[in-house]
């Protein structure tokens, strides 16, 4: 690697058994894994990644001392192998194949997804069985059910889930997972485990990883935890150990990191500073139309949207991932279902519903927002949609250095980055109708409005940090940057939010 920052090397250097890496955007974190690993050629270690592509690019820049592999592929060679015939994602219309087939169809459908949802919550916590706090018991009442009806029903899910002869509801990857934590595995083979993006862990993986007596490496952003939707926790915050920063970006210039201060010191209470020693880099309100650009949205709706619009524009453009990784069928599916055309639906979950209402009822009950992007397409672009789909799926370029555009969500940009970025305008609102931040300690105690999530913040702080020098930033970043320019940071720093410090601790 190249020299190390002194932040870098204080990481590399230290002897301790437990160590907590905070490394902000574009700051060098697999390079400082890849030199603490380097500095200790007779240790074997241990690299658990987020995901597989992860864990192969991780392959080629290890010394051969590190093992580079996901949680889920140390679980397959123990208990996952088993399932090979049954792997996949279950869903509402499997759960209710084996509870309540006497129920109405769309009743049957809401208490199956609220039992399948008890499981899929139990099989990424740290508990060892299904109790009522992985029910979602508000919901369950609010349709008449009793929650420990819901909790019967999960446990007999879970039983047919771990039967390898049982093809009545497949195995979630997160299922053999789940079995290998409970088998207490211990991984003592190795001097030292680390574990990457451990801002974006689940308990289950947590519970893991925590109970090894080796030499213990987390590293991640904790302003990147965008999955707390899925269950995902902030691991840095759950472990004592010798804590470390990195500040120093080499990803982008001072301009794009002060729209990450901003965000994180206005939204999260960040004390700390990112600082951009990237290169020039710009911040502006409209996108140099001569380079390529990459939009980045909140939601599939949003950029179903912009797809849309680049089309009539004529513009080539490269769906990140492949148009495929977007879900447009089941956008189509709900469509066939809005027309009453039950023979086109595919999906049999969506051909399950009878009518386009009983689908929005059921995405409300179990707060699916999914479902709720893609009813929001088929209402605005109604009977154009087969249409718009297909014309889309065909002008996808694969090869994104011949499109003009490239288009994805802030979730799926995560870990990559582009040399000029366009925020959408799907993002909520940052800022009140007076001109403050959405923020509990500087709203009047009378606001309508609603303190704006951590979790949106950190995810529009990913997207921004995607550029290396163009970020076209939206109107109310824009209206974010001013207040703070006018002095706004210092009031914020007057009146902390108690409940961000502690998310921050």
């Amino acid at each position: 690697m190249h020299k190390p920052t002194t932040e870098q090397q204080a990481i590399i250097d230290s002897n301790a058994d437990s160590l907590i890496a905070n490394a902000f955007a574009g700051t060098g974190k697999t390079a400082t894994l890849v030199g603490f690993a380097e500095a200790r050629p007779q240790s074997r270690m241990l690299y658990l990644a987020f995901n597989r592509a992860v864990a192969d690019e991780a392959k080629a820049r290890f010394p051969s001392t590190v093992e580079a592999r996901t949680s889920h592929s140390l679980a397959y060679g123990r208990h996952g192998y088993h399932y090979q015939a049954k792997l996949g994602y279950p869903r509402a219309f499997h759960a209710r194949n084996i509870l309540r087939p006497s129920l109405p169809s769309n009743e049957s459908l809401v208490f199956s997804g609220l039992a399948l949802e008890a499981v899929n919550r139990f099989l990424i916590a740290s508990s060892p069985e299904i109790s009522l706090n992985h029910v979602a018991a508000g919901r369950a009442r609010a349709i008449g059910v009793d929650p420990t009806d819901i909790l019967e029903a999960a446990k007999q899910l879970w039983t047919a889930m771990q039967d390898p002869k049982d093809p009545s509801v497949p195995m979630p990857h997160d299922g053999y997972l789940k079995l290998y934590q409970l088998s207490r595995p211990k991984l003592d083979r190795y001097d030292y485990i680390l574990l990457d993006e451990a801002q974006d862990t689940n308990p289950c993986l947590f519970d893991i990883f925590a109970a090894q007596q080796t030499g213990r490496v987390l590293v991640g952003d904790q302003h990147q935890n965008i999955y707390g939707f899925r269950g995902a926790m902030n691991a840095m915050g759950r472990m004592r150990g010798e804590h470390h920063s990195l500040t120093a970006s080499f990803r982008f210039g001072e301009p794009v990191a002060d729209v990450a201060n901003a965000l994180l010191g206005v939204f999260k209470g960040e004390t700390l500073s990112l600082r951009g020693f990237g290169g020039p880099s710009e911040v502006g309100m409209a996108p140099l139309h001569q380079q390529h650009t990459v939009y980045l949205h909140r939601t599939n709706a949003g950029l179903f949207d912009r797809a849309v619009e680049l089309l009539h524009a004529g513009i080539a453009m490269h769906f990140v991932g492949g148009v495929k990784n977007y879900n447009f069928q089941t956008i189509l599916d709900a469509f066939h279902l809005f027309d009453h055309n039950h023979r086109a639906i595919r999906d049999p979950f969506m051909r399950s519903f009878r009518t386009i209402e009983d689908l929005e009822e059921y995405a409300e009950s179990v707060e699916d927002n999914e479902i709720k992007a893609r009813l929001k397409v088929v209402k605005k672009y109604t009977f154009r949609i087969p249409r718009l789909i297909e014309r889309l799926e065909s002008a996808h370029e694969p090869d994104s250095r011949k499109a003009g555009a490239e288009l994805t969500t802030a979730h799926k940009a995560k870990g990559l980055e582009w040399d000029q970025v366009v925020l959408g305008n799907d993002f909520p609102d940052l800022m009140d109708g007076s001109g403050v931040p959405l923020v509990s300690a500087l709203m009047p105690p009378d606001s309508p409005e609603n303190p704006l999530d951590p979790d949106e913040a950190n995810l529009l702080y990913v997207a921004a940090t995607r550029a290396r020098k163009h970020l076209v930033i939206t109107s109310q970043l824009g209206a974010l940057l001013d207040w703070v320019h006018d002095g706004g940071m210092a009031e914020r720093q007057r009146a902390p939010d108690p409940e961000l410090l502690a998310v921050n601790a």
